[in-house]
C-alpha cells in the first residue's frame, strides 16, 4: 500500500535521474493467491554478484546504485532456487 501512496515521488526521481519523462505513470496491480517464492539460502555465485556491480559502477546515484545491486542479488537468489 505504501508504494501507492510514493508512485508519483518515486516517476519524479526516475524521470529526474534520466533527465526527461522515461515514465509517465506508474501501477500496481493486485495479484491473489500466488505462491511464495523460495529463496535460496546459499551464498549467490561471487562471478555474477562482480558482473552486477561492474555494471552499476557508472551509475552515480548511491541510493539508486545500491538499491539495483540488492535487487540483482535478489533476482539471482530467486533464480539459484529455481535451478536447485
Amino acid at each position: 500500500m505504501e508504494f501507492t501512496f510514493k508512485t508519483d515521488q518515486m516517476r519524479q526521481r526516475i524521470n529526474g535521474y534520466f533527465g526527461y519523462d522515461a515514465i509517465a505513470k506508474i501501477a500496481f496491480e493486485p495479484i491473489y493467491g500466488l505462491p511464495e517464492i523460495p529463496v535460496s539460502k546459499s551464498d549467490p555465485d561471487p562471478l555474477a554478484i562482480a558482473a552486477i556491480k561492474e555494471t552499476t559502477k557508472t551509475i552515480d546515484n548511491d541510493e539508486l546504485r545500491a538499491a539495483l545491486e540488492g535487487f540483482g542479488e535478489a533476482m539471482l537468489a530467486v533464480s539459484d532456487s529455481k535451478t536447485k
